[in-house]
C-alpha cells in the first residue's frame, strides 16, 4: 500500500471520530494517551481495570485487508482481544467480558 496507507488511515480516522470516542469511552480504561503511529487509525496507551488492578494496555485500530479492524492487548493482564471487522460498542463489550473472566 506505501504512501496510500497513510492517507487512507487518515480518512478512516476522520470518517471513524464520533466511533472511536464511543470505543474508548466504553471501555475499561484510565490515563489513555493517544499517540498516532504510522498507518493506524487509531493508537493509543494506558490502564486496564481488571478487577481493582490496573494493568498496561495498547489500544490499536486499523484497516487490514480492507476492513478496520481492533486490537486491545495488555501482555501482564494475559488479555488480547482482536476484533474483525471493528464495531466500537461490541469490541468494547468483548474487552469487558475478557477482563471479568480475567478477574475471577
Amino acid at each position: 500500500m506505501g504512501d496510500w496507507s497513510k492517507v487512507i488511515s487518515k480518512f478512516y480516522r476522520l470518517k471513524l471520530t464520533d466511533e472511536l470516542h464511543a470505543f474508548v469511552k466504553a471501555l475499561p480504561v484510565r490515563n489513555l494517551h493517544e499517540s498516532q503511529v504510522g498507518d493506524s487509525i487509531y493508537v493509543a496507551n494506558g490502564e486496564l481495570c481488571v478487577g481493582h488492578t490496573y494493568y498496561p494496555v495498547g489500544v490499536r485500530v486499523w484497516f487490514q485487508h480492507g476492513r478496520v479492524v481492533a486490537q486491545v492487548k495488555s501482555p501482564q493482564a494475559f488479555l488480547s482481544v482482536f476484533v474483525d471487522p471493528f464495531d466500537p460498542l461490541e469490541t468494547a463489550e468483548k474487552v469487558k467480558q475478557a477482563t471479568a473472566k480475567l478477574a475471577c
